[in-house]
């Protein structure tokens, strides 16, 4: 036997609704007898559920593909007379709409679920389309790229590989994808976190383990400046590059024009940095978290301190692994 449902919210009615007006109690939406909806009770509900999912994903690739907002509740689908994308209902799927009026409140709170999965992508407000915009990518693309989102690179690994990088050793290697997007790119900060006694962070099976590198570039800012597809103040100020679990990622800084570029950035190993530290007596326990910074009077220097106990080391510079008193 059918199964009665309200047009408006899919709350189950009575078999009397299919006699007269009837009032969803729920709602509160006064359901013709030509309205009321009838769901085949033969319909298992693991049919149910992938109905509902790949209705959902179809309805979210369309809007994605029109350029329209993802959805997040029914009666954000578009109506007949509203231009959109359209579905056929013959099949059970219709609209997200239809979907909540044809499945009931499980269907609702599966079609939540679904669309806060994809809405946890967004960054800064905009839905990230990572297949779309990062898929691909090389650093060389990330001159013409006017996106503000954050972009999965194709690159070739460090020599050194994932498992124990050291980012001092492998700072020219960063600097080179640096300068596929800007050849005059130079570092402003680099910082780390889960690095291990040896100087190395493992970006391979190490899921909290990050490499970050902030680089300037005058020569993207004058371009980004008189670039005719930018039609505001905003110029491109830098490029943060990302490592983490074997995955380069870059995101453009936006905003007024930067600072001028710092002093060419040399270091030694961090391997080197920790052992001078080690002799020292001075190196916290780790892991450890630190930052490769400009200093006026002492050049690039090192400065890492213990994310157990907070326990900052002496500053070290980096060009010689010095300690600095």
């Amino acid at each position: 036997m059918p199964t009665l449902e309200c047009r408006h919210c899919g709350a189950p009615l009575p078999e009397s609704a299919a006699l007269g007006p009837f009032t969803c109690p729920y709602c509160q939406t006064v359901n013709e007898p030509s309205t009321v909806l009838a769901r085949p009770a033969s319909l298992s509900a693991a049919d149910q559920k992938e109905a509902i999912k790949e209705a959902v994903k179809e309805e979210l690739d369309q809007r994605l593909l029109h350029g329209s907002p993802a959805a997040t509740t029914p009666e954000s689908s578009p109506q007949p007379d509203e231009p959109g994308p359209s579905h056929d209902s013959a099949g059970g799927l219709g609209s997200l709409k239809s979907l909540v009026a044809s499945f009931g409140w499980s269907g609702l709170i599966l079609i939540g679920a679904l669309t806060w999965g994809v809405l946890e992508k967004h960054h800064n407000g905009r839905l990230l389309r990572q297949d779309a915009v990062g898929s691909g990518l090389t650093p060389k693309d990330l001159a013409n790229l006017q996106d503000h989102g954050l972009v999965t690179l194709k690159v070739a690994p460090p020599p050194g590989g994932w498992k124990a990088y050291d980012p001092g050793l492998e700072l020219p290697w960063l600097l080179t994808q640096a300068r596929a997007w800007a050849p005059d790119a130079r570092l402003r900060m680099l910082q780390m976190t889960r690095a291990q006694s040896n100087g190395t962070v493992d970006l391979q099976d190490d899921a909290d383990a990050i490499v970050e590198a902030v680089f300037d570039s005058e020569e993207a800012q004058a371009r980004s400046a008189t670039s005719h597809a930018r039609t505001h103040a905003e110029v491109n100020t830098g490029l943060v590059l990302r490592l983490a679990q074997t995955k380069v990622q870059a995101q453009l800084t936006w905003g007024e024009a930067s600072q001028p570029l710092l002093p060419t950035s040399e270091t030694v190993p961090l391997a080197r940095v920790f052992a001078a530290l080690q002799s020292a007596r001075s190196l916290p326990d780790t892991p450890l978290t630190g930052r490769l910074t400009w200093n006026a009077e002492a050049g690039w220097v090192w400065g890492v301190q213990s994310i157990a106990t907070a326990h900052h080391a002496p500053f070290v510079r980096a060009s010689d692994a010095r300690i600095i008193r």
